[in-house]
């Protein structure tokens, strides 16, 4: 008896792209992700620019940490139980409300902001980080109902791929506009972007609230989530070790002030210490594509931040752009 043959169907790597309610929010989230990281380099820039104090620049990501780290205890929780694209548009309008008041802020057309002018920058970016905070998991949380459970994972990668690739572009952008045509229009065009990605959030429908099985309180999230984390010793200690990397090893802060004064290449030089980070990451995504980590995990952990440590000592000590 002849059998017949099993035709196994061919990946597709742009399936999920082919959803159009996915590709919209996924180009919002392009403009969203270049217009922060743009407004980040400005912002960083103007502080340096203003105070010449590395203490004033590590302030800024203190200003932006504190309320979307407070506000991540219950945005998860938040956005599990109401409407995610409410959340995810009111997350959004308020980033860009706060980068229409930047842009008002750098026309010096208001004296009282002129003389305050540090001040109301930490204020806005304060402000910036409540909206951060509620992004994050509503944005993760939408794009899982914007395609059949199938596709997610190709959904996955086209969503970390959009960031990386706006993460790359967005500094470099930001710091070669505010160093030729100025920060007023510079906020201008990210302005542009933000109204560009809540027009394409718009087109996606409204979906359910999904059913949730064994609603917890968040109290009781918080405590399971805790209690996961402290009773798989593997986890704790691979979160602790990048979490001290990053603390003692993070000069992203800093680049204003190697950008000015060590490096002296400009708000353009610095677009391109921003995005450097980024360009690695992609290289590195691109590189394990084709040589995935299978086994080993631990030691390629210690090997990957050991470097990362290596790397932060010879960019302290260096004087040229292209260097580590």
């Amino acid at each position: 008896m002849d059998t017949i043959p099993i035709i196994e169907k061919k990946h597709d790597p742009y399936e999920a792209l082919r959803i159009p309610e996915f590709r919209n929010f996924t180009l919002a989230r392009l403009c969203i992700t270049i217009a922060s990281q743009m407004q980040a380099v400005i912002v960083g820039w103007q502080i340096y620019e203003i105070t010449k104090d590395p203490l004033s620049l590590g302030l800024i990501g203190l200003a932006e940490a504190i309320p979307s780290i407070m506000t991540l205890l219950f945005a998860g929780h938040i956005t599990d139980t109401n409407d995610r694209k409410k959340i995810v548009l009111g997350s959004v309008f308020l980033m860009s409300f706060c980068s229409v008041l930047l842009l008002i802020v750098s026309t010096d057309g208001i004296e009282y902001l002129n003389s305050n002018k540090v001040i109301a920058i930490y204020s806005i970016i304060f402000l910036s980080g409540i909206g951060r905070g509620f992004s994050a998991p509503s944005f993760f949380a939408f794009v899982a109902q914007l395609v059949p459970k199938k596709t997610l994972p190709n959904a996955i990668t086209w969503n970390t791929s959009t960031w990386q690739t706006g993460a790359v572009s967005g500094p470099a952008l930001g710091g070669l506009l505010y160093g030729f045509i100025g920060g007023v229009q510079t906020y201008s065009l990210i302005v542009v972007f933000w109204i560009i990605a809540i027009m394409l959030i718009m087109t996606v429908k409204k979906k359910p609230i999904p059913e949730i099985i064994g609603l917890q309180s968040l109290k009781e999230k918080l405590t399971s989530g805790l209690k996961f984390v402290f009773e798989k010793k593997i986890i704790l200690g691979a979160i602790s070790l990048d979490l001290f990397a990053v603390l003692f090893g993070g000069a992203v802060a800093l680049l204003p002030i190697f950008a000015g004064e060590i490096l002296f290449v400009g708000p353009q030089g610095l677009g391109m210490l921003r995005a450097a980070p980024s360009v690695g990451a992609v290289t590195m995504a691109l590189i394990m594509t084709r040589r995935p980590i299978t086994g080993n995990a631990g030691r390629n952990l210690i090997i990957g931040i050991f470097g990362f440590g290596i790397c932060i000592i010879i960019f302290g000590l260096s004087k040229v752009l292209y260097s580590l």
